[in-house]
């Protein structure tokens, strides 16, 4: 069986794993590096010498530098989420689930100083895009929160501030 990709030769499971598994090292290994020396300053030389790949490798995976860094920043706010996810697992009570995704919210940049220079980096060197990461992935998961506030409003736990209102308070 061979996974089909548009524009490209099919490949197998198994090295379709073994592409992800490395698209994962290199995404790793880019945000130590890009958190370390900045965008302008990362040499994917470096990149590449410390994963044990030709340079080639990293252009194959990801086209250039840019590339590289914004998957990069996206892959940390995946992380991201999955902390916060993880941090609310098994929480019932909506109000419970709002105080550990805030702790998890902080306990991730805690635990990954690197994230937070990956957001200043790209809103400093790509101030060109309508739309940051961070934002980009806040708009997607924000709609699940706003539904627990209007479930408290509903419920009378929550003054009826709005939902928008205390994604907005919450979020700043």
């Amino acid at each position: 069986m061979t996974v089909s990709r548009p524009g490209k030769a099919t490949r197998s499971p198994v090295v379709a794993a073994r592409c992800e598994r490395r698209n994962e090292e290199i995404l790793e290994a880019a945000i130590r590096l890009f958190a370390k020396h900045g965008y302008a300053d990362a040499d994917l030389q470096v990149l590449a010498d410390e994963l044990g790949v030709g340079k080639g490798t990293l252009y194959r995976h990801f086209g250039n530098k840019q590339q590289l860094f914004l998957a990069a920043a996206d892959r940390v706010m995946q992380m991201l989420w999955k902390h916060i996810d993880a941090s609310v697992e098994g929480a019932g009570d909506p109000l419970c689930r709002i105080e550990r995704a805030i702790h998890g919210y902080l306990e991730f940049f805690h635990l990954h100083p690197e994230a937070v220079e990956i957001f200043i980096q790209e809103r400093a060197v790509f101030r060109d895009r309508k739309r940051p990461t961070y934002f980009v992935h806040r708009e997607a998961n924000v709609e699940r929160w706003r539904a627990i506030y209007r479930d408290l409003i509903a419920e009378g736990r929550v003054r009826p501030l709005g939902p928008e209102r205390i994604t907005d308070v919450l979020g700043d």
